[in-house]
């Protein structure tokens, strides 16, 4: 439920359509304690974005939903390829936004 109810927070928001028309950004994945649904009102929001997102400023959506957006961004597949399996692994279980999870999951 709690997955659902930040997934409706992020779309009402105007988070997810944003997201989505960003025309440089190949994946964007929504991942961590927001998406397990362990997340308390405190917690951040855990986005990984695979591109260039230039034209995208968080703090407009910070403060709609009154939490921190942690970006976590790789603009190509060499500084892909530098992550740490774990994290990795995280986003590979998060919320798909935009793109296809093979496009990073050959990385892992």
């Amino acid at each position: 439920m709690k997955r659902i109810y930040l997934l409706e927070e992020l779309h009402k928001s105007g988070l997810l359509p944003k997201l989505f028309s960003l025309k440089n950004a190949k994946t964007i994945i929504v991942f961590g304690s927001s998406i397990k649904g362990d997340w308390y009102k405190e917690s951040d929001i855990d986005l990984f974005i695979y591109g260039d997102i230039d034209e995208f400023d968080k703090s407009v959506y910070e403060l709609k939903l009154k939490r921190h957006i942690e970006l976590h961004i790789f603009e190509n597949k060499n500084e892909l390829e530098k992550v740490k399996t774990g994290l990795i692994k995280n986003v590979i279980n998060g919320y798909i936004i935009k793109g296809q999870i093979q496009d990073i999951a050959e990385v892992a």
